[in-house]
């Protein structure tokens, strides 16, 4: 369930461990079953993160969790990240985007390992990302998202944005 990549040269004689490794852990495989006292803190950590949603909403962590250093603030945290509205929506969109460009940039590759990506198909590309940028900035701005905060989120310029506003039709 935990993973440890270390980066190394090809001839394997230089490892940058001190430098950059990288922890992957799969949540999936991560058993609850196991009895609580028993636990070590980073099964209690990885419980934590799986089932974060049913944490966020009680009032109490279990004493076995709320012992564990820094579990009851990362909770704490993720409680006001959650009743705060405008940073939900915020993170709601950045993985709506995520989502949607990793969706073009996987058509462009599957397209374009087929037949050879053509300029035409690599534009229309393009132009469906920046609709679906400029989309998303207005779902935010009839939300009452700031526009420095829209900017930031799709990457669209502020003047982009509110020329966008404008082209809205009323009562839209």
């Amino acid at each position: 369930m935990h993973n440890i990549f270390e980066f190394r040269d090809q001839k394997g004689s230089l490892c940058l461990n001190d430098t950059m490794v990288l922890h992957y852990i799969e949540l999936t495989k991560f058993c609850p079953n196991k009895p609580r006292h028993r636990r070590t803190p980073f099964e209690k950590w990885l419980q934590v993160l799986k089932f974060s949603e049913k944490y966020i909403t009680m009032n109490e962590l279990p004493d076995y969790l709320s012992e564990e250093e820094g579990v009851a603030m990362a909770v704490s945290r993720l409680k006001e990240i959650n009743a705060d509205r405008e940073m939900r929506q915020l993170l709601e969109a950045r993985e709506k985007e995520a989502h949607y460009v990793a969706t073009l940039k996987k058509i462009a590759r599957d397209e374009g390992h087929e037949a050879g990506l053509t300029e035409g198909r690599a534009e229309g590309l393009k132009k469906g990302l920046l609709k679906a940028k400029e989309e998303t900035a207005i779902k935010m701005y009839k939300r009452g998202i700031e526009i420095d905060l829209i900017s930031e989120v799709t990457g669209l310029g502020k003047d982009d944005i509110e020329n966008l506003i404008r082209q809205q039709p009323p009562n839209s």
